[in-house]
């Protein structure tokens, strides 16, 4: 048995070319949207600005991305919102539903909630496919009524992406 102790691994002519285990996370950049109602009307995807930019250290590499705290408010019965995550200016989902959707069925108003009220929980894994900045977008649309991208009265938006060595 042997025992490798370094306290620096660099590459041969720059450290950007020593290549981690797979699954190792090389970077994470975080963005908070502090308190903010960010609304719209739109049946298509309109941009809410949460955005985070990440320069991968490998074309290789994949770049997990995930959305927490905050929530959907959608106050119109038998109605959907979706948001779904753009690089630049390409819808990742690559669907109509987007990643992530609410609905708010029809209710008795006297009992229940004027609005459906979900939290975010997203995430998607992404192929960087460059070592150039890239940018990803939160969007969001509804069918019907004004949907709240929010987190006025819930926690901070913490919009993020990682960078996983392949």
């Amino acid at each position: 048995m042997s025992t490798l102790s370094v306290d620096t691994i660099q590459g041969q002519t720059t450290a950007a070319n020593v290549k981690l285990p797979a699954g190792s996370i090389l970077q994470v950049v975080t963005t908070k949207q502090f308190a903010a109602s960010i609304t719209t009307t739109s049946s298509s995807f309109v941009t809410t600005g949460v955005a985070v930019t990440i320069t991968p250290k490998f074309a290789t590499s994949n770049i997990h991305l995930s959305l927490q705290g905050g929530g959907h408010y959608l106050p119109v019965y038998s109605q959907f919102a979706y948001i779904t995550i753009y690089k630049g200016s390409t819808d990742l989902s690559n669907s109509a539903r987007g990643f992530e959707s609410v609905y708010h069925t029809a209710a008795n108003t006297a009992v229940d909630s004027n609005y459906a009220i979900q939290p975010h929980s997203l995430a998607h894994i992404d192929a960087a496919g460059s070592t150039s900045a890239l940018t990803y977008t939160i969007y969001m649309k509804c069918t019907g009524g004004t949907y709240q991208f929010q987190n006025t009265d819930r926690a901070d938006i913490l919009f993020t992406a990682m960078e996983v060595s392949v």
